[in-house]
């Protein structure tokens, strides 16, 4: 900028080892800080965590906080994870990101929200189980909210949006007429301005 380097500066902290052959899982803490004229225009910290998965297994994004500056919070993302589990090998586990958060705060009156987008993700595993699966889960609804109150915790508690995918594994060929691969229904809250639903249907080809 006006002919001097921009620098980014890396913090990292509180690193996990396992010990027994899986080496370095990550660090629990990690703090970026870029520099202007060597003034300090914006700090990133991103936080992990080992609950989900366990102390012994990789860690997983938690929180991501955006200062402007040193201190100013102007972001915040939050992330909260659940796991299923591989029935042929109950080793196998996979952590599915299950809702999110993210807060936008003004840059002219410090701690002053802007924006809260709420997101909600629904699973369903091919075995119709809520904690495992036989050979994998698919994401069937996403819920949007938005609202500027940072009280409020549920995404169907604000305006918000859904989108809900429906497929079919059906062998089409042995359909008269093609019955849909997949169908995506988005509906709006009933407060939102933009009333109303939108249903996307995709067709297999049949060539008999």
């Amino acid at each position: 900028v006006n002919g001097n380097p921009i620098v980014t500066k890396y913090e990292y902290q509180n690193g996990i080892v396992q010990t027994k052959g899986r080496g370095i899982l990550g660090f629990e803490r990690k703090v970026a800080k870029c520099f202007v004229n060597n003034e300090c225009v914006r700090t990133q910290v991103d936080e992990y965590e080992y609950n989900t998965m366990g102390r012994y297994c990789i860690l997983l994004p938690s929180s991501v906080k955006v200062y402007y500056g040193n201190n100013q919070l102007i972001k915040e993302i939050k992330s909260t994870y659940k796991n299923f589990i591989c029935n042929a090998n109950t080793k196998v586990v996979t952590p599915l990101l299950v809702g999110s958060s993210e807060m936008e705060y003004d840059y002219d009156k410090q701690g002053c929200i802007r924006k809260n987008t709420i997101v909600k993700y629904d699973y369903r595993s091919d075995n119709g189980d809520d904690d495992s699966y036989d050979s994998f889960v698919q994401m069937i609804k996403i819920a949007t909210g938005y609202t500027d109150d940072i009280s409020v915790k549920n995404v169907h508690d604000c305006y918000y949006q859904e989108e809900t995918t429906t497929e079919f594994n059906n062998d089409i060929d042995k359909w008269l007429i093609n019955r849909p691969a997949l169908i995506k229904n988005v509906v709006s809250s009933k407060d939102n301005p933009k009333i109303g639903s939108v249903e996307t249907f995709v067709y297999g080809n049949n060539n008999k």
